[in-house]
C-alpha cells in the first residue's frame, strides 16, 4: 500500500476524530447554553406569569361605579391558575434544573393552557355586555350601563403564557431565543429595523388604547366616557385586528414573510376604519342640536355628544402600521426581483 493510499483510508478517521459530539454541537448552535441554564432562564417567564394573577383580570362597571377583580379573586379559575402556574414552576425546577432535560413538556403545557384560559376569558369580557338583555330589564335599572372587561392581568397572562411555551421548546431558552433575536437584529438593515420597532410600538398602542375614551356623551351633571372596545361592531372587530397585527408582527421578527406583511398592511388599515367610523358616528351625532328642542328651563341640561382622543389615536397607529406594512412588502418585492 503507497503512502497516498494509506493517507486516503486515515483521512475520514481524523475529520471523525476532529467532529465534536452532538451534545457539544447542540450547545454551540444555542451560544453554548446547558439544558439547566435554558431551564433556569424560564424562571422569570413563570415569575411574570405568577405576578399577572395579582393585576386586575375583570372590571365590571355598573352606573358611575367599577368594581375590579384580580386573577385571584375570580372565582373558581384561581384555584386553576394557582396550580397551573405551580406545575410550570415545578416543570421547570424538577424536569429541567434536577432531570437535566430538554425541551420542556410539563412548562409548555401549563403556559398553553393558561394561554387558552386567558384568551376565551378575554373573548368573554368582550361579548358579555352585549349578551346582557337589557330589554327584559325595568326602565329604572335599563337606564344603568353595565360593562365587563379585561385588564393589563391578563394581558400580561397572555403575554407570559404565550413566551413561556415558546421558550421552553427552543434551544437555549429564553437566552438562546434572546440570542437569536438580537443575531437577527444585527442582520437587519437599518430601515428594516426602523419599521420593526415602529410596528411593535404600534401593537402596543393599538392594544392600549382600545380601552382608552373614544366618545363621551353628558347630560345634566352626569358624564360618561365610552372606551373602544365597548363600541358595537367596532370593539370586536378591533380585537381581532389588534391580535392579527401582533401576530403579524411576531412572524416578521422570526422571518421576512411576505404574507406575513399583507396581513400587517391589512390589520394597520382595518384598525383605521374602524376608528374613522367611530369618529364619523360620534361627530355626526354631536352636530345633532337636542337642546333646542327641549323646554327652555331644561335646555342647558339636555344630552350632548363629543369626540375622545382615544379614537385618534387608533386612527394613527393603524395609519402607522399600515404605512410599515406597505415599506416591508415592498422591500421585500425588490428583494426577491
Amino acid at each position: 500500500m503507497d503512502g497516498s493510499s494509506y493517507i486516503r483510508l486515515k483521512e475520514p478517521q481524523l475529520r471523525d476524530a476532529a467532529l465534536p459530539s452532538t451534545c457539544e454541537t447542540a450547545g454551540t448552535s444555542a451560544g453554548a447554553v446547558s439544558s439547566r441554564l435554558a431551564s433556569a432562564s424560564l424562571i422569570p417567564l413563570v415569575a411574570l406569569l405568577a405576578g399577572s394573577l395579582t393585576a386586575v383580570w375583570l372590571s365590571v362597571r355598573t352606573g358611575s361605579s367599577t368594581s375590579r377583580f384580580a386573577g385571584l379573586e375570580v372565582p373558581i379559575l384561581r384555584y386553576v391558575l394557582l396550580a397551573l402556574v405551580a406545575c410550570a414552576l415545578l416543570g421547570v425546577l424538577i424536569e429541567g434544573l434536577v432531570l437535566d432535560r430538554w425541551p420542556l413538556a410539563v412548562p409548555a403545557i401549563a403556559g398553553s393552557v393558561v394561554l387558552v384560559l386567558a384568551a376565551l376569558l378575554l373573548i368573554l369580557e368582550e361579548v358579555a355586555a352585549s349578551l346582557i338583555p337589557t330589554s327584559f330589564l325595568p326602565t329604572s335599572v335599563r337606564r344603568l350601563t353595565v360593562d365587563v372587561y379585561g385588564g393589563l392581568g391578563i394581558w400580561m397572562a397572555a403575554f407570559a403564557s404565550l413566551a413561556l411555551v415558546v421558550t421552553s421548546r427552543i434551544d437555549g431558552g429564553a437566552i438562546g431565543v434572546a440570542h437569536k433575536v438580537w443575531m437577527g437584529v444585527q442582520r437587519l438593515p437599518l430601515r428594516w429595523l426602523a419599521a420593526f420597532i415602529l410596528v411593535g410600538v404600534s401593537v402596543c398602542v393599538a392594544a392600549w388604547s382600545r380601552y382608552q375614551p373614544w366618545a363621551a356623551g353628558s347630560a345634566g351633571i352626569e358624564r360618561i366616557e365610552v372606551p373602544g372596545w365597548s363600541l358595537p361592531f367596532v370593539g370586536p372587530g378591533s380585537l381581532i385586528a389588534v391580535v392579527a397585527l401582533g401576530a403579524a408582527a411576531v412572524v416578521l421578527t422570526v422571518q421576512r414573510n411576505l404574507v406575513a406583511a399583507l396581513v400587517l398592511v391589512v390589520s394597520g388599515w382595518a384598525l383605521s376604519f374602524l376608528a374613522a367610523l367611530a369618529l364619523l358616528a360620534t361627530s355626526t351625532l354631536a352636530r345633532v342640536k337636542v337642546n333646542q328642542y327641549l323646554p327652555s328651563t331644561v335646555e342647558r341640561y339636555g344630552p350632548s355628544v363629543e369626540v375622545r382622543w382615544g379614537a385618534w389615536l387608533m386612527f394613527a397607529t393603524g395609519c402607522v402600521a399600515a404605512a410599515c406594512g406597505m415599506a416591508i412588502v415592498y422591500w421585500s418585492e425588490r428583494e426577491i426581483r
